[in-house]
């Protein structure tokens, strides 16, 4: 029995000496009084890096209450990520093409700026602005509208380069302003680097 307690000594020793003793590699005595190495947690995985520049983005349309973008329509635009700061964790600015009536009612497009958070590898943001609409007449309703576009992004991996990819979904919703009714869409996207 002797010679059984003086092993399990060594044994221990050697388990304290090996962990780094009080350096942080025991978790303190067990029942039978000797120390128990821990093992350090895994490092948190580093997230996919922050999308940045220019990215086509393909828009297919899976909802909407208006004839003029009816469901199944597709469109294609460019959006640009400028990001907040190095650190990839951060937010991002959003500077999105969407369609524009010039107050002549010809229809082009123009770049709307927003910020949107990072958590993980998900972007989120809301886009408010006073928009426009042509009524039914052909004239042209310019800053009557208040549009609101919600987007959820998701960062994708790549697999042909640095720069990730990305999926999601938006929401618009316009409100109605004199003969302008209001708008409702709901979009699924994919976004890669332009």
């Amino acid at each position: 029995m002797h010679r059984r307690g003086v092993i399990l000594a060594l044994s221990a020793a050697l388990l304290t000496a090996c962990s780094g003793g009080s350096s942080g590699g025991s978790a303190g005595p067990d029942k039978a009084g000797t120390s128990t190495p821990t093992v350090a947690p895994s490092p948190t995985p580093v997230a996919l890096p922050a999308l940045t520049g220019s990215y086509r983005v393909d828009l297919l349309v899976v909802k909407s209450d208006t004839k003029q973008q009816a469901a199944g329509s597709r469109v294609t635009r460019t959006w640009k990520f400028t990001p907040l700061c190095a650190d990839p964790t951060c937010g991002v600015t959003l500077s999105r093409q969407a369609g524009w009536y010039s107050p002549n009612g010809t229809a082009g497009t123009r770049y709307f700026p927003s910020t949107a958070t990072r958590t993980g590898d998900r972007y989120q943001g809301v886009e408010k602005r006073l928009t426009q609409c042509r009524e039914p007449n052909g004239t042209v309703v310019t800053g009557k509208v208040q549009g609101t576009f919600t987007y959820t992004i998701d960062i994708v991996a790549s697999t042909t380069g640095s720069r990730p990819t990305f999926t999601g979904t938006t929401t618009v919703v316009g409100s109605q302003a004199g003969t302008c009714k209001g708008l409702h869409q709901t979009f699924t996207f994919t976004g890669t680097p332009a």
